[in-house]
C-alpha cells in the first residue's frame, strides 16, 4: 500500500501544486477504503468464536474446480517421473 500511496501522490502532484491535496484524496479513496475494511476485519480474526463462525459460514470461500490439463498430466508437457 505504500507504493500505491506514492503512485497516487505522484499522480496528484503531476499537474502542479495547486489543488494537489484534493487530487491526492481522490486518488487514495480506494486505498483508504481497503485499509478501513482490513482494520474492521482484524478483531474478528483474533476472536476464536467469531473466527470459527466466519469459517464455518463459508463467507469468502473460493470454489475449487478442475485443475488445468497440464497439472493433470495431459497436454504438451510430459509428467515428471
Amino acid at each position: 500500500s505504500a507504493l500505491r500511496s506514492a503512485s497516487a501522490l505522484a499522480a496528484a502532484l503531476a499537474p502542479g501544486i495547486d489543488g494537489w491535496a484534493a487530487r491526492y484524496r481522490a486518488e487514495t479513496a480506494a486505498l483508504r477504503r481497503s485499509v478501513l475494511l482490513k482494520n474492521l476485519k482484524a478483531p474478528i480474526l483474533y476472536m476464536p468464536a467469531l473466527r470459527r463462525a466466519v469459517l464455518a459460514s463459508g463467507i469468502g470461500a473460493i470454489e475449487v474446480g478442475e485443475p488445468p490439463a497440464l497439472v493433470r498430466g495431459e497436454g504438451a508437457a510430459a509428467p515428471l517421473r
